[in-house]
């Protein structure tokens, strides 16, 4: 029995097992492996066997981002985009609902949700073809309804030159304002 594993002879540490042999291989640092086995046998069915395998080991996190809408910021869309390995699966997550895609070529991704105004509490997750994966929270800040105006007339000032109305706006702000006339 002959073995490598990246051109390194590691025969020694062959065992023989009930069902064939096992190649017992120390942590390997990321990358493409190349493991060679060769047996000769000279019983009835002797002859020669090999065989070659390539075997990719990826222990590094998927990096994941979050770069659309800005952080803390309010905005009127329910779009979120951001970066994550290209070719990555990322699942965005919130209270009653989840929306995976896959990254492109160039890494990046977007995602609208289905989210109600106000504060949205997101896990965006990016899980790569190894099964490693990285978690990022992001809160989005949703103002998508128009504000509502409401004047308020008694309170309209009497004194000359000096006339005000007080107003409302019922939004997700809670905006209160007057305005001089």
């Amino acid at each position: 029995i002959h073995a490598t594993l990246d051109g390194q002879d590691i025969s020694g540490s062959v065992v023989r097992g009930p069902q064939g042999f096992l190649i017992p291989v120390q942590a390997a640092q990321d990358g493409r492996h190349v493991v060679t086995f060769k047996a000769e046998g000279d019983t009835v069915f002797g002859g020669a066997v090999s065989h070659q395998w390539a075997i990719d080991v990826d222990t590094t996190a998927p990096v994941v981002d979050v770069t659309s809408p800005p952080r803390k910021t309010w905005t009127t869309s329910p779009e979120i985009g951001g970066t994550a390995e290209p070719g990555s699966i990322v699942s965005v997550a919130w209270t009653g609902g989840s929306q995976d895609l896959k990254a492109g070529a160039d890494g990046t991704w977007k995602a609208t949700l289905p989210v109600a105004d106000g504060k949205t509490e997101l896990r965006v997750t990016a899980a790569d073809g190894a099964g490693n994966t990285t978690t990022r929270r992001y809160t989005l800040r949703l103002d998508a309804k128009k504000p509502d105006l409401k004047p308020t007339f008694a309170t309209w000032l009497t004194t000359p030159g000096k006339q005000a109305l007080a107003f409302t706006v019922a939004d997700t702000s809670a905006l209160t304002g007057t305005a001089t006339l």
